[in-house]
């Protein structure tokens, strides 16, 4: 059985606007709902009323959400995340399905605690990633396992005076926080049930891989993870572009810098790939080029409407 799984980053999901801005929300629930996604996860969600409205367009009786805001350290990170799933297919993942069926749904949360390194500046992650867990209705013998992060690009005010090679590094050691500590954990926890899982952590990294066609704000590949006296490789993938070439002015208006359409290539996925190879999962992952394919190549109404990113998507096919 085949499952779809998106990440994508909104744009400051809400119903504030200006003259130069103003979120398209029925034509953001029509690609969402068109690209058929089991599960998506969400980065820059303001409001759970505007999640709301968003799913309401999608089709309310169709998708289930959540929403929750993370804990930041700055006004700068202050956002929140979301998940959104198709309840034909997909369902939250249940406590002690063993003695029962009908157990309670775990819900999704923030995760705060984790290990950090006590030398590194930030004394952990700017803006803790939301974690959930997702059974298929199809499949109900294992679960799926999102951790929805958005890594921080741009300095907060505390960080006003690191350098950018500082903030690339920053941002290189919450992705080997996200993945040593928090991904290996999640991983490995079986407190609620035994199902066997797939996990995988998606969202904005805000770096780009070394074979895509980005350039700057280079991240690793893979990461070496201690699991239990194993080495577990976490690879990050999905190397096409999939931010649009703004231009620096405040109006927001597009330009193709450098004759492209898009320019970095920040979303990602990451996962225990040899681990999941062994077991025959099989997995895909691309860009969608949601101007092309929704909005007939209109790149600056799509960047005033719907977003400066494009969804991503993680076809999964389980055994």
């Amino acid at each position: 059985m085949d499952y779809k799984i998106g990440s994508f980053n909104t744009k400051n999901l809400n119903y504030n606007s200006n003259k130069d801005v103003k979120k398209n929300f029925e034509k953001m629930g029509d690609i969402l709902k068109k690209e058929n996604f089991d599960i998506i996860a969400l980065q820059e969600v303001m409001s759970q009323s505007a999640l709301d409205e968003l799913v309401k367009r999608m089709d309310d009786s169709l998708y289930d959400k959540r929403f929750e805001q993370s804990r930041s350290k700055s006004k700068e990170s202050k956002e929140g995340y979301a998940f959104i799933w198709n309840t034909k297919r997909i369902e939250l993942a249940r406590k002690n399905v063993a003695y029962n069926p009908a157990g309670e749904p775990i819900e999704p949360r923030i995760v705060n605690q984790y290990r950090t390194d006590p030398k590194f500046r930030s004394q952990g992650l700017i803006r803790n990633p939301y974690y959930g867990r997702f059974t298929p209705l199809n499949c109900p013998a294992c679960e799926i396992r999102l951790i929805n992060t958005h890594i921080m690009y741009g300095k907060s005010a505390a960080l006003k005076d690191l350098t950018d090679y500082a903030v690339l590094a920053m941002r290189k050691k919450e992705l080997e926080i996200l993945t040593t500590q928090i991904y290996r954990r999640m991983a490995d926890d079986h407190m609620d049930n035994c199902k066997p899982n797939y996990t995988f952590l998606l969202g904005d990294y805000n770096m780009n891989l070394e074979d895509s066609a980005a350039t700057g704000n280079r991240m690793q590949e893979s990461i070496s993870v201690d699991d239990n006296g194993h080495v577990m490789e976490i690879y990050t993938v999905q190397d096409q572009l999939t931010t649009l070439c703004i231009s620096s002015a405040e109006d927001g208006t597009f330009s193709e810098e450098t004759g492209r359409h898009f320019k970095n290539n920040y979303d990602h996925f990451s996962y225990a790939k040899n681990k999941y190879d062994d077991r025959g999962l099989g997995v895909k992952v691309y860009h969608i080029n949601a101007v092309s394919k929704h909005l007939n190549d209109n790149y600056e109404e799509y960047n005033k409407t719907i977003s400066d990113h494009i969804p991503i998507a993680l076809e999964l096919a389980l055994r």
